[in-house]
């Protein structure tokens, strides 16, 4: 089993990653492994070594490091790269990641968030992304969609989201980020402040303004 699912025999389309990649990994090499999906697409030689040194790059293993050491003796974080890689290998236009911040310690949540955010800004990939963890992930999004019992039961921008009492939105099953769970519990005390800051940035300003207010 390769580490995503593509929608046709060609690069492009979108790919899935799983919740945890790096159980789906089983080549014995990491260039191998990056390697395997544009392979089976057809790519000669010469294109899929590009797109494997790109790919691995892109995740911050540099290609020459790390194409010919064994994949599983990598550590977690380094082998959860790997099968991002990938997935990048084959360039999707739109990425699904299911649980991606799921088992990452906190050097590896930042490194996958920035990598997401380039993903963004230099490719133009499309995210989607699908987790109960919206502290760090909320930032990475312009639309949210609630789903529960196979229905959707709130979107919007997180703005508009989080705009809600936090007890509605954990009847879902989703926990908002701190700063709006505080600020909402000042707005709830009478304390006239923007219940939806989403940034301890933003909540800073709001309570500044509120003082320079009295």
């Amino acid at each position: 089993m390769i580490p995503a699912w593509t929608c046709a025999p060609c690069a492009g389309a979108w790919a899935l990653v799983f919740q945890f990649p790096e159980s789906h990994l089983f080549e014995r090499y990491v260039g191998d492994d990056v390697a395997f999906g544009p392979r089976q697409l057809g790519f000669s030689r010469e294109e899929v070594r590009a797109l494997v040194r790109e790919a691995m790059e892109a995740v911050g293993l540099p290609f020459e490091q790390f194409k010919d050491r064994f994949t599983f003796a990598l550590s977690g974080g380094e082998q959860r790269r790997v099968a991002l890689a990938g997935v990048l290998a084959l360039r999707p236009e739109i990425l699904i990641l299911d649980e991606p911040l799921a088992g990452l310690d906190p050097a590896g949540r930042r490194h996958l968030i920035a990598l997401l955010r380039r993903l963004r800004a230099e490719r133009g990939v499309t995210l989607v992304l699908v987790s109960h963890d919206v502290d760090d992930l909320i930032h990475l999004v312009d639309r949210c969609v609630i789903v529960a019992d196979g229905r959707t039961v709130m979107a919007g921008t997180p703005r508009e989201l989080f705009v809600h009492p936090p007890a509605r939105l954990a009847e879902f099953g989703l926990r908002p980020p701190a700063v709006v769970t505080a600020m909402h519990a000042l707005a709830d005390r009478g304390i006239p402040v923007r219940r939806n800051c989403l940034t301890v940035d933003e909540a800073a300003d709001e309570l500044v303004r509120l003082l320079g207010e009295e």
